[in-house]
């Protein structure tokens, strides 16, 4: 969607989201503009992954609107596959290995570091860097 000349990729208004009681997040207005590269940091059960699953549309907010102008490719943070002959590092590298093969859309990375020695951790933080496309990164803390 182009806004002013800015292509977008990402709006979020008005979004919140609970669980139970408990707000989890409130975000009043969030634009991603094309080719942006954007971290998400904050204490664990702050709301970055849920945050995440929103934009990828693996969840819903309970009020808002999400709007996302391009395909998603999504390593999440905890991989599903039992393939029990493989470690979970072993896992997150091929995980996140296939993704950066997909030359299309917006690559939302979710705690991709779990799991990864040093050196993958430094291959990985090296493809980020050189991802030509927009890439949202939850990095916890």
């Amino acid at each position: 969607m182009i806004k002013g000349g800015v292509f977008m990729v990402i709006e979020l208004k008005n979004i919140e989201k609970f669980y139970g009681e408990k707000e989890i997040l409130k975000i009043d207005n969030l634009k991603i503009e094309e080719n942006e590269k954007v971290g998400i940091i904050g204490r664990n059960g702050s709301g970055k992954t849920t945050l995440c699953n929103i934009i990828a549309k693996k969840i819903k907010a309970d009020k808002g609107e999400v709007r996302v102008y391009q395909n998603i490719n999504y390593i999440e943070q905890f991989i599903k596959e039992d393939n029990k002959e493989k470690s979970g590092g072993e896992k997150q590298i091929e995980n996140w290995k296939h993704n950066f093969f997909k030359s299309n859309g917006i690559l939302i990375a979710d705690e991709p570091t779990s799991n990864l020695d040093i050196e993958h951790i430094e291959e990985l933080k090296e493809n980020l860097i050189k991802y030509k496309r927009n890439n949202i990164t939850n990095i916890s803390r």
